[in-house]
């Protein structure tokens, strides 16, 4: 439980790290450093560190967030990212995989991209 001491703590390296030792040993470990990497993206995009942002939101995903609403929710800040950057194929690949995951994507982020883009799917 060292890797959750270090996330109430906001020290997400050490987080990582752990639920990374953790995840060997333990199924649960998977969804706590997802949650560790979607946490880390989403200070580094308040600190406007943009492309570390999006690769903890990409890792996290590839981790197997579960944004369940009770965890962080890598998908809707990653597709915003892409969507404000104009990488409208990333960002519709991130519609892509949540769909595919059942997962949640706002439908005022997704209007956007599909004005932005000029594509619906």
């Amino acid at each position: 439980m060292l890797g959750l001491t270090h996330e109430t703590t906001g020290e997400l390296d050490q987080a990582i790290s752990e639920y990374s030792q953790e995840m060997a040993l333990n199924p649960l470990g998977r969804t706590r450093l997802a949650d560790a990497y979607c946490l880390r993206g989403s200070s580094n995009q308040k600190e406007k560190k943009y492309d570390a942002a999006i690769a903890d939101y990409e890792k996290s995903i590839d981790t197997g967030a579960s944004a369940d609403g009770c965890s962080c929710d890598p998908y809707n800040p990653l597709f915003g990212l892409d969507d404000e950057n104009r990488r409208y194929d990333q960002a519709w690949e991130v519609v892509h995989k949540a769909r595919r995951s059942r997962k949640w994507i706002a439908p005022e982020l997704l209007d956007k991209l599909k004005k932005d883009s000029g594509r619906s799917n």
